[in-house]
């Protein structure tokens, strides 16, 4: 299916990349994917999807984008597949975390935070 792994892929011109550059870029693109989970599932909250749009948006989106990151070679769009999949999830992870901040408030808040102490000791 894929003919090479993601630790077999180069640059354009066979550059590669510092260990620190490579943590750090890492890192970046994990904080970004937090914060976008954040903007779309606040976003999507009150939302009450329907079986079809369930499906479209947390299955149909996310599919295209892990395509797109599988099989570009272009590093922009990988990362727009990136967004997709994040944001795909993130739709429909909203409503959810809803429900669990009215049954216990400040879960959803606590789990965040040891998320991002937990992101930010291995991105350091």
């Amino acid at each position: 299916m894929i003919s090479t792994g993601v630790w077999e892929r180069t640059g354009h011109r066979n550059e590669e990349m510092t260990r620190s550059a490579f943590y750090f870029v890492i890192g970046a693109i994990l904080s970004w994917g937090f914060i976008l989970t954040m903007l779309v599932a606040k976003s999507t909250a009150n939302w009450q999807p329907n079986m079809m749009s369930l499906l479209l948006v947390g299955l149909g989106i996310p599919i295209v984008g892990i395509l797109l990151s599988a099989f570009s070679k272009n590093a922009m769009i990988s990362f727009i597949g990136f967004n997709m999949v994040v944001g795909g999830m993130s739709a429909i992870l909203g409503p959810v975390l809803a429900m669990y901040a009215i049954k216990e408030p400040g879960l959803i808040e606590r789990a965040a935070t040891m998320t991002a102490i937990v992101a930010a000791v291995m991105g350091t």
